[in-house]
């Protein structure tokens, strides 16, 4: 590699300057891959050595790149401004720049454009105010599961021992499979309205994007539903440990209506979603 490559890529911009005026042709050598030191400081991000030169600036590597391709393609902004501006640039090398940051091709009337861009911003600013009311109502849904799921955690079905027994304190009706099944569905909700409440609240936020707050919107509402369906497992499951003793018919009626709530939440979201 020829001394100049390695002053540009180490980003010495006061030894390449000496090499371009007592060896002008040294500005043209190329590397092994047909790069000169103006592509190395532009994929080095060096925007000093990029601003000070200007005529080498339309030679070509063995890949067909400029070194205002190769600053696009590593996203230094200050190395690609004064390589624009350049009025040597040819007009093919702006067009394939643009390409290559994926610019729209056509032309449009300034009216035109500042309608589309004015509709643009309205929509979003919509979208953003509904995405926020709907986060307010979601929010206070999901905290009311998550306080009665952490309350019944804790005034489980059935009570507690009394201080006289040997597990004084301890639930009554623990070590049963429907008392185990209720307290894995009451954790179950909890956690999931808990998530929910996490992704309301960021989704809320004004500083994140519009697309990350529609995504967080999404899954509190994934979670949310999940957190209902668990609730509603969690209910009939303790109103069987306490009626499942002496009125079977009883709780096994109220355990079957009990996920009609899961059911018609998901014919509401199917005609109305």
């Amino acid at each position: 590699m020829f001394p100049i490559l390695v002053a540009a890529s180490s980003g010495a911009d006061r030894i390449i300057t000496q090499f371009i005026r007592y060896r002008p042709s040294s500005a043209g050598l190329p590397d092994s891959r047909g790069r000169t030191f103006l592509h190395i400081a532009a994929e080095k991000s060096e925007w000093k050595i990029v601003a000070f030169v200007s005529w080498i600036l339309n030679m070509q590597d063995t890949d067909g790149n400029s070194a205002l391709h190769v600053a696009v393609q590593s996203e230094c902004l200050r190395s690609f401004c004064p390589l624009l501006g350049n009025p040597r640039n040819t007009e093919v090398i702006i067009n394939m720049t643009l390409s290559i940051c994926g610019a729209k091709l056509g032309s449009h009337r300034p009216g035109h454009f500042i309608e589309t861009c004015t509709k643009s911003h309205d929509y979003q600013r919509k979208e953003a105010e509904n995405l926020k009311d709907s986060t307010q109502t979601m929010c206070i849904g999901s905290v009311l599961i998550a306080t009665m799921a952490f309350g019944a955690i804790f005034a489980v079905p059935g009570g507690y021992r009394a201080d006289d027994h040997t597990n004084r304190g301890t639930p009554t009706l623990a070590g049963r499979y429907p008392f185990d099944a209720f307290m894995m569905t009451n954790t179950l909700t909890f956690i999931c309205s808990w998530v929910a409440t996490m992704c309301l609240m960021i989704s809320g936020f004004p500083f994140v994007e519009l697309k990350s707050q529609s995504a967080y919107f999404l899954s509190s509402m994934l979670f949310a539903k999940s957190s209902v369906t668990s609730l509603s497992a969690a209910f009939a499951l303790g109103v069987y440990m306490v009626l499942g003793p002496i009125a079977h018919k009883t709780a096994d009626v109220i355990s079957v209506m009990s996920p009609l709530v899961v059911t018609c939440a998901s014919i509401n979201g199917f005609l109305f979603g």
